[in-house]
């Protein structure tokens, strides 16, 4: 699930694209912290975060959610994907930019430049022993701001989403899933990605690497 939002502002502001279940790349002495069992217990909320407009979207009810799911299941079906407009309420949205910009000035984020094909893997034009017009053998690149979870402050609106259980079981339903765990991970489990245009950040094309 991703949600995006590119707004018109008095200055410049980043793009931000929220993943609930994603992969992320961080300095490895942190990656060996982010392998051993959690301290803590992870606390999931199944109280409606202020930032969803639970009038247009009551996913939080069983049986008025219902017809929402058949919606969307029906539009996956037809054109490989959903869309939620006003999903988020557009304070929530400002106030979710705001947020990532004032991670980024307080030095939480970390710059990422990567090098791909289609399939997320690495190496140039013609590499991999296929001729260079070969799909996987395009080369595109992606460069953005990130930060992981981990750096995200207490009472992050991104947060308060993400650890919602009733968006986690209203996917689940959506995609007709057996099953739906939030992610273990906690650098990884959600993120800001931010696309500063004084950088010419941009995400390459590419295929996602979730089931779903």
């Amino acid at each position: 699930f991703r949600s995006a939002a590119r707004l018109p502002r008095a200055a410049p502001r980043p793009l931000i694209a929220m993943r609930l279940l994603a992969h992320s790349r961080r300095a490895l002495p942190r990656l060996a912290g982010a392998l051993q069992p959690l301290r803590r217990p992870r606390s999931f909320s199944t109280v409606a975060p202020s930032a969803v407009d639970i009038e247009r979207y009551p996913i939080h009810e069983l049986e008025l959610r219902r017809p929402l799911v058949q919606r969307f299941r029906g539009e996956i079906a037809r054109n490989g994907y959903c869309h939620l407009p006003g999903f988020l309420r557009r304070e929530a949205v400002d106030q979710l930019i705001d947020e990532a910009t004032t991670l980024v000035a307080d030095g939480r984020g970390f710059r990422s430049h990567e090098a791909h094909n289609v399939f997320l893997e690495e190496g140039g034009e013609g590499s991999n022993g296929l001729e260079p017009g070969a799909l996987r053998a395009k080369e595109f690149a992606s460069s953005k701001v990130l930060v992981a979870m981990d750096d995200l402050v207490a009472g992050s609106r991104l947060l308060e989403v993400y650890r919602w259980d009733h968006l986690r079981s209203f996917l689940q339903m959506v995609f007709d899933l057996p099953q739906l765990h939030h992610s273990a991970d906690p650098i990884g489990g959600v993120y800001y990605n931010i696309f500063d245009s004084d950088f010419h950040d941009t995400l390459g094309w590419h295929f996602d690497r979730s089931n779903f």
